[in-house]
């Protein structure tokens, strides 16, 4: 790495500002926004930027909505947000797409991504809130989903020391124990914070084993008088045994046999599907301020990933409708990655026009290796099953690694006219150098994309409480796993979105809603070339159009309510080989959820309270061409609260009539049940 290229941006800003205009002081009776949130989520911006001023949806989910829902998993937790539909074809892993896209490998933490190259479920002992930035991120952030990105924000250390046990217990042999512990030093410029979590879980399908997680997070901040440094760490291991998905037949559409029941094996007891994922991460967050204008700031971190994996693949559902084809397969993966984003921000002004100017340079290292094995074993009938076969020799089909270089140069202004109206505007520029060799084939590919990305917005709040927006943002994605018949890497994906939206935010923190119209087009989308089978060329294009709406409210002492609404629209507009017209994989036209919580305030009963929630979804294609869909389903949710004092303790009913649905899909022969009826409860004590 140039370590003289992060000087770039320093210089660049230090001498623009020798030459701007002090900030103005806001007129007295300008309207003021910046003290309806105490802290602005900066996933949007990568500024402080009040939510009423920003330019382009952000969705944020608290840690009181992830306590009162008990919230385990990503997906858990986003589901609560407008535009997200969740599940995909296997439980252990989180899988989603934002605003019809798949977004479930864009996931970042702290604005890094939190797992580069390997799909990820991150524990959410960690986590203090989740954002969810709608629409591209790619001028800010590079390469990335065009259907928006999901940020997870770490607790870190805090000026008031605190220490909470808890202690749960649930359906399916749940159980748990957590610790998060936090103190000061030297005089409160010192924080320190642990957070320790382990839990084991079993599963609803017959036949699988008990899984297990440890998770650790350690977190140091120095508070110096114009400096802040925070050191972020974690380590989670997953020891996982999961159950596979079913085939569509059987389950959600009609099959001569019968029905197939959710809690079906379709592997091998005696063979677990096992997942054992060590993950280890630690960086930093620097920020130091020159003046009250000027300030740098950076993030860093280096993660490494081991995870050796086996599991029973079905592939057929053989012409008599019950004999199920399986194969079996291996794994052994090993990753590490470097990142580094550095940003100068300075604030400056033009006559009246206040400016918030970012001029920052971000660079990223992915190296991966694997090597990837296939066995045979007997096929399974699912209506009577009989277990007990064992796999064949394995014989190896890959053995390689990847190397990802990335560096990315971005600009953004912000504009202020009258504390009420704020311009945004950015551009980036990215080059992506890839590189794969494979030791089995004996071959070295290389590729060497670039790519520039934009982004241009407007936001006025003509009241205190409620701004109007619009923008336009595009992205940019290599596809490193296509290749076309001459041997070269196609080119990128791109797309762009245009929005315009509605924002409310109580100053008093009674209400916040927020309504917003769009449209996405995916272009450049890799698809089969039938002249030359297993090759692909550039031909497709995919469009997403939508509505949503998603609302807080505090109305009253003790009640909360939270919910939102989706209608999109996500379709294939060109293809070689997919037809016009198709659904794209699992987004629902309609879908809503809603989550109301009270809790009695005074009396003999004061800290007790109950909630109540509804999932709904309408049909989704469960393949693409579409041939079959995931019938829509609603799912009811439900808990009881106790909160006083230093003790708190809750119990949470999740599905609680016990509806049988299917939450994801893949394909005809992978189709992702939903969970049953579950109940978990949690004791805490706060000291």
């Amino acid at each position: 790495m140039n370590h003289r290229l992060f000087l770039v941006p320093t210089l660049a800003c230090i001498a623009g500002l020798s030459a701007a205009e002090s900030v103005p002081e806001p007129a007295a009776d300008a309207i003021t926004v910046q003290a309806e949130v105490e802290a602005p989520p900066a996933t949007g911006t990568k500024t402080e930027t009040p939510p009423l001023l920003q330019p382009q949806t952000i969705s944020t989910v608290d840690s009181d909505l992830m306590s009162d829902q008990q919230v385990l998993k990503l997906e858990d937790a986003i589901r609560n947000v407008a535009g997200v539909t969740i599940g995909g074809y296997y439980g252990e892993w989180d899988y989603f797409r934002i605003r019809g896209f798949d977004a479930g490998d864009n996931t970042r933490q702290d604005g890094l991504f939190a797992s580069p190259g390997y799909w990820l479920s991150p524990d959410m002992a960690g986590v203090e809130r989740v954002e969810v930035l709608k629409g591209p991120s790619a001028m800010l952030y590079g390469r990335s989903a065009l259907g928006g990105m999901v940020n997870l924000v770490s607790k870190q250390p805090e000026h008031t020391p605190s220490t909470k046990v808890s202690i749960s217990g649930g359906s399916y042999d749940f159980g748990e124990i957590m610790g998060d512990t936090g103190t000061t030093l030297a005089d409160g410029a010192v924080g320190l914070r642990l957070v320790a979590m382990g839990r084991t879980y079993g599963s609803y399908t017959d036949g699988v084993e008990d899984s297990r997680r440890l998770y650790i997070a350690p977190s140091f901040t120095w508070w110096g008088e114009d400096t802040t440094l925070t050191i972020l760490s974690h380590y989670q291991r997953d020891m996982l045994n999961a159950a596979w998905p079913l085939p569509a037949s059987g389950f959600i559409t009609e099959n001569p046999n019968g029905s197939l029941h959710r809690d079906l094996n379709v592997g091998e007891p005696g063979f677990q599907n096992t997942v054992d994922n060590a993950r280890m991460a630690i960086g930093y967050q620097l920020e130091h301020r020159f003046t009250d204008d000027l300030s740098l700031k950076q993030n860093a971190r280096y993660t490494r990933l081991n995870e050796t994996f086996q599991g029973i693949y079905p592939s057929v559902l053989q012409a008599d409708d019950r004999t199920l084809d399986r194969a079996v397969y291996n794994a052994d993966s090993w990753a590490k990655s470097v990142q580094i984003d550095t940003m100068i921000n300075a604030r400056f002004a033009t006559g009246s026009v206040r400016h918030e100017g970012l001029l920052g340079v971000d660079f990223g290292r992915e190296h991966t290796t694997g090597r990837y094995g296939y066995a045979a074993i007997a096929s399974l009938d699912v209506f009577d099953p009989v277990y007990g076969a064992t796999p064949g020799p394995f014989t190896d089909y890959y053995d390689g690694e990847t190397t990802i270089r990335q560096v990315g140069v971005y600009l953004q202004d912000q504009a202020t006219i009258a504390e009420v109206l704020t311009l945004t505007a950015g551009v980036r520029f990215d080059r992506v150098d890839a590189e794969e060799i494979e030791a089995l084939a004996a071959t070295s590919t290389e590729s060497h994309d670039t790519g520039t990305t934009w982004r241009v917005g407007v936001a006025w709040a003509f009241r205190p409480e409620a701004s109007v927006y619009t923008s336009y943002a595009t992205s940019f994605r290599p596809q490193p796993y296509n290749q076309s018949a001459d041997g070269e890497q196609v080119d990128p994906e791109r797309g762009d979105q245009i929005e315009a939206g509605l924002r409310l935010a109580d100053l008093e923190d009674r209400y916040s809603a927020n309504l917003a119209i769009y449209q996405i087009t995916r272009r450049d989308v890799a698809t089969a070339d039938l002249a030359n089978p297993g090759f692909s060329i550039i031909t497709g294009e995919q469009r997403s159009r939508g509505f949503e709406f998603e609302t807080k409210l505090k109305p009253v002492d003790g009640l909360t309510f939270t919910g939102s609404y989706s209608y999109i629209r996500a379709e294939v507009t060109k293809d070689n080989s997919l037809p016009v017209g198709d659904r794209l994989l699992n987004v629902p036209d309609h879908s809503a959820n809603g989550w109301a919580k009270y809790v009695l305030q005074e009396g003999v009963f004061k800290g007790f309270g109950a909630g109540l929630g509804v999932q709904w979804y309408s049909s989704q294609a469960g393949d693409l061409p579409n041939t079959f869909e995931l019938p829509a389903y609603a799912v009811v949710d439900a808990g009881l609260f106790y909160d006083r004092g230093p003790l708190s303790a809750q119990i949470n009913v999740d599905n609680l009539l016990d509806k049988t649905y299917a939450i994801g899909s893949y394909n005809e022969f992978y189709v992702r049940p939903g969970d049953p009826l579950t109940v978990r409860g949690s004791v805490s004590y706060t000291f």
